[in-house]
């Protein structure tokens, strides 16, 4: 029902922490799946209101299993953040936009684990022809549901990270940065508003 999480989605949330402290803040994570980068976070900062979103049905149920587990409260949100028209139902004045979105191109396929593909759900995996359509939606929807001195904090495919960097820039976000994981990849996107 949703991806088994990778060490670079760990150091995602890690950054997200580490970004967020222990104040107040508000936080929007698309395409939770398991809910590992959200949990982590509400877990260790515990003042932070916690939004976790997916399209899947059956991805929400994990996550919202995995909190009951960890007695962590988040609000769960089930949307499509493909469909711009549903954006009035997320949340707004967001201090983090969070996530790990379907980034594979399709081309890809052949390059995947036999077992992802046997396991995984596909809808996580594979963003269709654009592999970058999720960032170009993220990054318009943070120009309208991030507060002023919001951030964003995406994991990224390592072949795409300068096309990545680039819509951002586009859009004048600030500190656009690249960040490599620990084996030395392109993996993470940072940028505030």
């Amino acid at each position: 029902s949703v991806l088994i999480p990778r060490f670079e989605t760990e150091e995602v949330a890690a950054m997200a922490i580490k970004k967020i402290g222990l104040g107040k803040c508000r936080v929007l994570d698309i395409g939770t799946g398991s809910g590992c980068i959200s949990l982590a976070i509400k877990k260790y900062c515990p003042n932070a209101e916690v939004w976790a979103m997916d399209k899947s049905t059956q991805a929400l149920l994990v996550a919202q299993e995995n909190a009951q587990k960890l007695n962590l409260n988040l609000n769960f949100i089930q949307e499509d953040f493909l469909v711009q028209a549903d954006w009035a139902n997320l949340p707004h004045n967001l201090d983090l936009i969070v996530s790990n979105p379907p980034y594979v191109a399709d081309v890809e396929w052949d390059k995947m684990d036999i077992s992802t593909l046997k396991y995984e759900p596909h809808m996580a995996l594979f963003a269709g022809k654009d592999p970058l359509l999720f960032y170009k939606k993220i990054a318009e929807f943070g120009k309208m549901g991030l507060s002023l001195s919001g951030k964003i904090i995406a994991e990224i495919n390592e072949f795409q990270s300068i096309q990545t960097r680039m819509i951002f820039e586009s859009m004048d976000y600030h500190g656009v940065e690249i960040i490599k994981d620990m084996n030395g990849k392109d993996r993470i996107l940072y940028c505030w508003r």
